[in-house]
């Protein structure tokens, strides 16, 4: 037995890996019976406890390429034991596995190796590897998506409970998930879930229950460590946005922000958070006659204080409102950008960008993304609701915007 380990400057998630053989032009065939052939890879978070992400028996050249091309690079052919076994330059073993969890090390635990040899690896006592490739893919659109765990039901299951319908979200890893259950037909206290992925999922200490009448739930968001819980209800007896924080297995209320008059901030997803979780937006889209206004809090050593100014919206001629920030509120990774829909202005919808100005201390208008089709169709003309920006998602920086229009004709 023998193991080849790699250790990361940081956690990584690896969900391939290749193994290459070493290359000689004078004693291939040495080489060539030193690969192992029986392996186990194995990642640790501490180097000491180590969990099994792939084993292997039995990997011989005939048997690799038998799968296809796709696990072979074919550079230029060699041949071994007098012309009757092929192998090529270029050729490894390559492997993909299900991992979504990080891990400082990895190594590869080799068990055996081909010896078959007589005269130069007899015994097998002898191994050589090339290179071990680590590597992390993401899924392509001709991949195959396989249930991670058993399906994850609510714990207090009931009618109109609403688990998952509106709000739901995995830390960056995928290891951890937060499921709103607000209650759908009622003004009930919502519930949150928690659940770890360690074998199946998991509940994460105790669900987290709202206030009176609050259907705490509707908008539910984790940090990208997944230990920070930003949530907001839409009862009658909403209008908060709450942070949760982790602490002996339990996330507890560590502070709520409190909404203008009557505006039910956070509410359909209309909540934000940056990746570290020390940024956070709310909207409020009833604010003055339905006109809506945007708020974002940064906490620091001296706890939560607002950033930059409250973000209007606008008079529009359909004089409705135009649901600043429903279901449409994004930050960046790093909480200095923010994208704002206005889905219902004018009854067409538009969405509108604005960059943070560490100089001046305020939130600057960069740019506004509108429909290709800007023209409102009164209804008495068959005309219809374009509700563009009903509907975002943005990558990190978010310099690229996915934008949904979700109104009817």
């Amino acid at each position: 037995e023998a193991w080849l380990k790699f250790e990361f400057p940081s956690p990584e998630i690896v969900n391939e890996y290749q193994i290459f053989p070493t290359q000689s032009n004078k004693h291939w065939t040495i080489l060539f019976d030193y690969m192992p052939t029986d392996f186990i890879f194995q990642a640790s978070h501490d180097d000491s406890t180590w969990v099994d992400l792939d084993s292997r028996t039995g990997q011989v050249i005939p048997d690799i390429t038998a799968l296809g091309s796709e696990y072979i690079d074919r550079g230029w052919i060699r041949t071994l034991n007098n012309n009757t076994e092929p192998w090529q330059d270029a050729t490894r073993l390559k492997y993909q596995i299900s991992n979504g969890t990080a891990y400082k090390y990895y190594r590869l635990f080799i068990t055996k190796t081909r010896g078959q040899n007589n005269t130069y690896n007899p015994n097998g006592h002898n191994i050589a590897v090339g290179e071990l490739l680590l590597s992390y893919n993401q899924m392509s659109p001709g991949g195959t998506w396989s249930i991670k765990g058993n399906p994850i039901q609510s714990l207090n299951i009931q009618e109109n409970g609403g688990f998952g319908s509106k709000s739901i979200d995995f830390n960056s890893t995928g290891s951890r998930i937060a499921i709103g259950e607000p209650h759908l037909s009622n003004n009930a206290t919502g519930t949150i879930y928690v659940f770890d992925f360690i074998v199946d999922w998991t509940p994460v200490g105790f669900p987290i229950i709202g206030g009176t009448n609050e259907n705490l739930g509707d908008s539910v968001l984790l940090t990208g460590d997944g230990n920070r819980v930003a949530a907001a209800g839409a009862g009658i007896g909403a209008n908060k946005v709450r942070i949760f924080d982790i602490s002996n297995n339990v996330f507890t209320n560590t502070v709520s922000f409190n909404g203008e008059s009557n505006c039910k901030i956070g509410e359909n997803n209309s909540l934000a958070i940056s990746a570290n979780g020390d940024t956070i937006a709310y909207a409020g889209r009833h604010f003055n006659n339905n006109i809506g206004y945007v708020e974002v809090k940064k906490h620091s050593d001296r706890g939560w204080k607002r950033k930059g100014q409250q973000i209007f919206g606008e008079i529009d001629r359909h004089n409705n409102g135009h649901d600043l920030g429903l279901n449409g509120l994004e930050l960046s990774s790093d909480g200095n950008r923010l994208v704002i829909s206005c889905s219902n202005y004018n009854r067409i919808g538009k969405v509108k960008i604005y960059d943070y100005n560490t100089n001046s201390g305020k939130w600057v208008y960069v740019s506004t993304i509108y429909s290709s089709n800007k023209e409102w169709f009164p209804a008495a003309l068959d005309g219809g609701y374009g509700k563009f920006g009903y509907g975002l998602s943005c990558n990190n920086s978010a310099t690229t915007i996915a934008i949904c229009g979700s109104g009817i004709k």
